[in-house]
C-alpha cells in the first residue's frame, strides 16, 4: 500500500533572529487506500515564532537541493498539486485521491 504523506511541512526561516526550531511533531491526518495522510509541524521555542519561508541549501556545486526523503513512496495523484494553495476541495468529491496527495505549505491546507 502506498503511503500518503501529505506535507504540511514546516521548515525554513523564522520570522526573529533569536527564533529557535525545538522539534518537528507528526500527527496522522487520515487513512485511506491511498495510504497514511501525515502532517508535520515545526515547534518552536517561543510562541510568537513565525515560519515564513521554506528553502534549501545550495552548495558550491549546486550539490545540497531541498529534498524530502522517506521510507515509504510518496503518494502523488496525477490531479494533484506541489503546493497546498493548488489543491482545490470542491474537486474531493468527484476526485477523492485529490485529498491525500503530497504537498507542501505554510500555514493553509488548501487554497
Amino acid at each position: 500500500m502506498l503511503r500518503s504523506i501529505s506535507l504540511f511541512l514546516l521548515l525554513g526561516a523564522v520570522s526573529s533572529a533569536f527564533a529557535s526550531v525545538v522539534g518537528l511533531e507528526s500527527e496522522v491526518h487520515a487513512t485511506s487506500e491511498s495510504g497514511i495522510t501525515h502532517r508535520l509541524y515545526v515547534t518552536f521555542d517561543g510562541p510568537a515564532d513565525e515560519l515564513v519561508a521554506i528553502y534549501g541549501t545550495v552548495g558550491s556545486n549546486g550539490d545540497f537541493p531541498l529534498s524530502f526523503l522517506s521510507t515509504e513512496p510518496f503518494f502523488n495523484s496525477p490531479l494533484g498539486a506541489n503546493f497546498g494553495v493548488d489543491i482545490n476541495p470542491i474537486f474531493f468529491s468527484s476526485f477523492p485521491e485529490i485529498e491525500f496527495d503530497s504537498w507542501l505549505t505554510i500555514g493553509s491546507a488548501d487554497n
